[in-house]
């Protein structure tokens, strides 16, 4: 029960539009860095409170739960005036609070220029000269009753952009997601949010379709720093690319074959008698190693080996169009330092001693040229 106190929302799929429900706790349990971001958000979680707390309370003040008429026949004033000070002065999103206390005072010397201020007529009434020297409270208790319901308005509407500005910062910024009881998972699809869930709340349970599938769960699983998940699912990966290599390669079928870049293979002869999950991840791993900007060490170093050993000129000309600059790079030096190894145990052989055998025993024939007898 301790585990499902606090609901936070996963925001996911096209623009975002889909969402699902986990707990708080739940996250933090498999994962330290989502622990680290809520601990770091409970500033600014308590500062959204209080100023959504502010807006809700002034939004009782107008349309449409109130109208203007509805506001001055009962004298509303008295409640919503020492409410817009508290938010003039004390607006608990700083970064705000500048600009909500200029949009107040220009708001104020509206409706004095309006004259709805308190017995414009007489003598000494509000005057926009009266202003700089006054206290926001002062002002405001100068205009009619229609004049601060117009400052109330006026505050309402921006403290409502200030909310939506808020949430859509949220989606570059994780740590107001946060604050704002959301996780934005802006490239995530809906399978793979579904294996993450089903992982939470049934670790050991590992959920997927094929290899791509499988691959954006361990992505999504690093990104959130769910190391346990991100682990199994990167065992899994380099596993069954191994496992698929070698059983590929002792059938006598070529890397451009595996990797289904082969245009004169049968397709048939390719195709597994029962399929999979995984009858891909070659050609999974491949695309992303070769194409990704970043991706797990112990993959890049499995494809970039199983290249260096077989690439044939067929094969690299259907990659060399795709494959990232890095990957280029990585691939030569393997090439080269495979190449060096082989020079060098070509110069072993040159250098290794040769013995013949006589009647008196063996001789053997040192690199010097001299003959030791054994």
């Amino acid at each position: 029960r301790m585990l499902m106190e606090t609901e936070i929302t996963l925001e996911y799929g096209k623009k975002l539009r889909e969402r699902k429900v986990v707990h708080k706790e739940m996250l933090c349990c498999h994962s330290d860095a989502l622990s680290k971001y809520f601990k770091s958000a409970e500033a600014l979680q308590g500062s959204y409170i209080m100023a959504d707390k502010l807006r809700k309370q002034l939004k009782d003040f107008i349309l449409p739960r109130l109208s203007c008429q509805e506001f001055e026949d009962s004298h509303k004033e008295r409640q919503a005036i020492p409410l817009i000070v508290e938010v003039h002065e004390n607006y608990p999103l700083r970064t705000y609070r500048k600009g909500i206390q200029q949009l107040v005072d220009d708001a104020i010397i509206d409706q004095v220029t309006k004259k709805n201020v308190i017995a414009p007529q007489a003598k000494g009434t509000l005057s926009k000269k009266d202003l700089p020297g006054m206290s926001v409270q002062s002002r405001l208790q100068g205009l009619q009753s229609r004049g601060v319901y117009a400052v109330a308005k006026c505050l309402a509407e921006n403290l409502r952009s200030v909310k939506q500005s808020e949430r859509e910062a949220a989606g570059s910024k994780p740590i107001k997601a946060a604050a704002q009881g959301r996780i934005i998972l802006q490239t995530s699809e809906a399978r793979v949010v579904r294996s993450l869930v089903q992982w939470i709340y049934c670790p050991g349970v590992l959920s997927f379709e094929d290899a791509e599938h499988l691959y954006s769960i361990h992505a999504l699983a690093v990104s959130l720093g769910m190391a346990v998940l991100a682990q199994k699912c990167l065992a899994k990966l380099l596993t069954e690319t191994e496992g698929m290599i070698e059983a590929a390669f002792s059938e006598g079928r070529t890397l451009q074959q595996l990797l289904g870049l082969d245009s004169s293979a049968n397709p048939e002869s390719a195709t597994p008698a029962k399929a999979t999950a995984t009858d891909n991840v070659v050609q999974v791993v491949f695309s992303h190693v070769l194409k990704d900007t970043t991706c797990p060490q112990r993959l890049l170093d499995l494809v970039i080996s199983t290249l260096a050993e077989c690439l044939e000129p067929a094969l690299w000309r259907e990659l060399a169009l795709t494959i990232n600059h890095r990957i280029s790079l990585l691939l030569i030096e393997a090439m080269l330092e495979r190449r060096q190894l082989k020079i060098e145990e070509v110069h072993d052989l040159d250098v290794r001693p040769e013995s013949v055998y006589t009647d008196e025993g063996s001789m053997h024939f040192a690199s010097d040229g001299q003959i030791n007898s054994a």
